[in-house]
């Protein structure tokens, strides 16, 4: 089996900034938010969009194939 294994300094617990330097380290290529204030998820998908990240509908997720 091949398998890329990474190791990321993660807390529990992150604000805006933190969340931030986690989407900078790991370079996801897609972005669900699954935990907060409804307002306080839209005006975070809206920055993560400014910035070029894809932030994605949680219903609409589906697993990428790389």
């Amino acid at each position: 089996m091949r398998a890329a294994v990474r190791q990321f300094q993660l807390a529990a617990h992150a604000d805006r900034h933190g969340l931030l330097r986690v989407i900078d380290e790991v370079q996801p290529h897609e972005i669900m938010l699954v935990h907060g204030r409804e307002e306080a998820q839209r005006r975070f998908r809206r920055l993560l969009r400014e910035r070029g990240d894809s932030p994605v509908d949680t219903a609409a997720w589906s697993p990428t194939r790389s």
